[in-house]
């Protein structure tokens, strides 16, 4: 088969989209335990490889592995977020999971895991893989905002504001009442960062004292019939 220049490329897109399907396929299969995604992840593969050979006629080694597995990466991460979109968690979990196998510098696929995270109510690993996503783009306006929500639900209250502070810098298309809410959400979380405990547990102490005071004395607490 004779492979122009241009038909490289087509092939080496092909071969990455590919290469998303047989490894997603692949985990699916749970051990190549269930007939038809073993099918599936075989005649992916099979074809990706194949694919990627007949590019490699035109183009560089380095260069076509590098483009094979970013795409791989990058469509693993964008179909594991329309995924967690649409509420499939353990398949996008799958398809995130494959994005940082190929890079772990996939900063999509970190913000996707930090957000199924959330979702499943694990928030200290979701707070760990949101900032690994700021820490690998530490401009893009959507990571900072979600950590800035995912640190104030954990109560971190001065980190969440620092979040807020930085999604403000980066985000230059917003409108200004928008803005204005976001600094007040910033003072008030600065103020709840000063604090050691948003609640007083002693009346709570005081009253079950004082309940079991009138028990020793043979007094039924108020409200009894």
């Amino acid at each position: 088969m004779s492979v122009t220049s241009n038909l490289a490329w087509v092939l080496l897109a092909v071969a990455g989209l590919l290469e998303i399907v047989w490894s997603v396929s692949m985990k699916a299969s749970q051990g190549f335990s269930k007939l038809h995604f073993t099918a599936i992840t075989l005649i992916a593969a099979g074809l990706s490889f194949w694919l990627l050979g007949l590019a490699l006629r035109q183009l560089p080694v380095g260069t076509a592995y590098a483009v094979w597995t970013g795409i791989g990466a990058l469509g693993a991460a964008v179909l594991g977020i329309a995924l967690l979109t649409s509420g499939n968690f353990s398949d996008s979990r799958r398809c995130f999971e494959k994005a940082l196998s190929i890079t772990r510098k996939d900063d999509l696929a970190w913000a996707g895991m930090g957000l199924l995270d959330f979702y499943e109510n694990k928030i200290e690993f979701s707070l760990a893989n949101l900032e690994q996503a700021v820490y690998r783009e530490p401009t893009e306006p959507d990571y900072l905002f979600a950590l800035g929500q995912i640190s104030a639900r954990a109560e971190r209250y001065q980190e969440s504001a620092e979040a807020y502070r930085r999604f403000l810098t980066v985000s230059n298309d917003m409108d200004t009442d928008r803005r204005e809410r976001i600094k007040g959400l910033i003072s008030f979380l600065t103020f709840l960062g000063t604090k050691t405990s948003l609640y007083d547990t002693g009346g709570a102490e005081q009253t079950s004292e004082a309940g079991a005071d009138q028990q020793h004395r043979g007094e039924r607490p108020a409200g009894c019939a």
